[in-house]
C-alpha cells in the first residue's frame, strides 16, 4: 500500500498579544488575535492557550493566515464574487464564502461520499484585508479539511499545517473504453509511432495534429486527429480522426480512419454520427475549410468566451481551431473540452460552433459531442 506522505504549509508569524476586548487593526503583522470564549471540547482546533509569564491567561488565541497562499497550497481554488463581494475557496468537494469583516462561516460538502453543509459558525474573529492581502483564521481551513487531529501546530515560531497527500485519482475511461488525453500534444515518441503505423498509406499524407485519447487493450489504442492530404487532383485537406494500434512488442498499424466533417453538425438538429463521412469533400467557395493552424490565439479563446458568455451547465475549454468559413463575418469549429459543472464530472470532447459577425459580435451556433466510442462501432 502507498504510503501517504505529508505537504507541509508553514507560515511565519511575529507574535503580538491583543487584548480579548479588543478589535485588532490589522497590519501585516499582526496575526494573532483572541479567540471566542467557549468549551475546550466546542474550541476551533486552530487556537492555543495564551501563556504570559508561565500562566494561562485564559485567553484562546486564533491563527490568521493568508487565504491565497494556504488555499491553492491546499488544492484549492480562489475566486472573487463581485456581485456579493464575497471570496469562494473550492477544491471541488468542499466550499465555502466568506466576506471581508463578517465572523461568521458555512461549510458545503458536494462529494461522492460526503454530501451536506455546515451551520454558520463564527471563529471568533472575521476575515481581514492587509497591504492587500486577505487573511482568514486558520481553523476555517481545519473544518474545510475535516478537522483532522494534529492538522495545525506551531512549531518553532511556524505555524504548520500537515496535509496528507492524496493518491492520484484513477483514469476514467469515457464511453468505449476511451480515455481522453491530459496531454494532447505529439511528442516525439507518438510521431515516430504514428510515422511507423502510416508508412506504405500511398496517395494519402497524414500529419498528426493532437492526441485525443487512448484505449487499452492487449497493447493500445491511440485515437490521434490528423491533417489528411490526399494525392488526388482536386481533393480537399480534411481533418480525420486516425486509431493507430500499437502492441506490447512496440509495432504500429493504423486500424481505422475517419473523415470528419465538422460543417455537418453546425445544425443543432443534426445526428453526431454525420461528423463522419467517406464520401469525398467538396470544398466550394464560402464553405468550410480546415486551418493550417489550429492554435487557439487569446485574441480567439476571447471571441469564443464572448459568445459563450452566461451559459451555464459545463465548462467549454477550446482547444483546437479545426474549421472556419467566411460569411458576413466567420464562422468558427473549436474543438472543446468539456466538463459539466457537478463535482466529480468528466471531461469529454465537444464541437462548439461560433459566429463572428461583421461587427464583432459573437454568438453561439451549436455544441455537438465528438464520442471516442464510435470505434468500437
Amino acid at each position: 500500500m502507498r504510503k501517504a506522505s505529508s505537504v507541509f504549509v508553514s507560515v511565519f508569524l511575529c507574535m503580538m498579544i491583543l487584548a480579548a476586548s479588543v478589535m485588532p487593526v490589522m497590519a501585516a503583522e499582526r496575526l494573532i488575535a483572541p479567540a471566542p470564549e467557549a468549551a475546550p471540547a466546542a474550541c476551533p482546533v486552530g487556537t492555543y492557550d495564551l501563556v504570559i509569564g508561565g500562566k494561562d491567561s485564559g485567553i484562546k488565541a486564533a491563527v490568521y493566515v493568508p487565504v491565497r497562499a494556504v488555499a491553492e497550497a491546499l488544492g484549492y481554488t480562489v475566486e472573487w464574487d463581485a456581485v456579493e463581494k464575497a471570496v469562494i475557496l473550492d477544491n471541488g468537494v468542499m466550499h465555502t464564502k466568506f466576506w471581508v469583516g463578517v465572523d461568521s462561516y458555512q461549510v458545503t460538502a458536494s462529494g461522492e461520499e460526503t454530501v451536506g453543509m455546515s451551520a454558520p459558525f463564527t471563529l471568533g474573529m472575521p476575515p481581514v484585508v492587509a497591504k492587500g492581502i486577505s487573511y482568514v483564521p486558520v481553523a476555517l481551513f481545519e473544518a474545510l479539511e475535516g478537522n483532522v487531529e494534529g492538522m495545525f501546530s506551531i512549531e518553532n515560531g511556524k505555524v504548520v499545517i500537515a496535509k496528507e497527500e492524496k493518491p492520484e485519482a484513477p483514469e476514467v475511461p469515457v464511453m468505449g473504453g476511451w480515455t481522453i488525453a491530459d496531454d494532447m500534444d505529439i511528442t516525439e515518441e507518438i510521431k515516430a509511432m504514428f510515422e511507423k503505423a502510416a508508412a506504405g498509406k500511398l496517395g494519402v499524407d497524414y500529419i498528426p495534429v493532437a492526441v485525443l485519447g487512448r484505449q487499452v487493450v492487449a497493447g493500445t489504442n491511440w485515437c490521434i486527429l490528423a491533417r489528411k492530404n490526399v494525392v488526388v487532383p482536386d481533393e480537399p485537406t480534411c481533418y480525420a480522426l486516425v486509431t493507430v494500434y500499437e502492441d506490447l512488442e512496440g509495432n504500429a498499424s493504423i486500424t481505422e480512419v475517419k473523415n470528419v466533417e465538422p460543417a455537418n453538425l453546425v445544425d443543432k438538429s443534426a445526428d453526431p454520427a454525420s461528423l463522419f463521412i467517406d464520401e469525398a469533400f467538396v470544398r466550394l467557395p464560402g464553405s468550410w475549410t480546415p486551418v493550417q493552424d489550429v492554435t487557439v490565439t487569446d485574441e480567439l479563446k476571447e471571441m469564443f468566451a464572448k459568445a459563450l458568455g452566461g451559459l451555464v451547465g459545463a465548462d467549454h475549454e477550446p482547444v483546437l481551431l479545426l474549421e472556419t468559413q467566411v460569411v458576413s463575418g466567420v464562422n468558427y469549429c473549436f474543438l472543446c473540452k468539456s466538463t459539466p459543472v457537478y463535482p466529480g464530472a468528466q471531461a469529454h470532447y465537444t464541437l462548439v460552433f461560433v459566429n463572428n459577425d461583421a461587427a464583432g459580435n459573437a454568438s453561439l451556433m451549436n455544441i455537438a459531442d465528438l464520442d471516442l466510442g464510435v470505434f468500437n462501432d
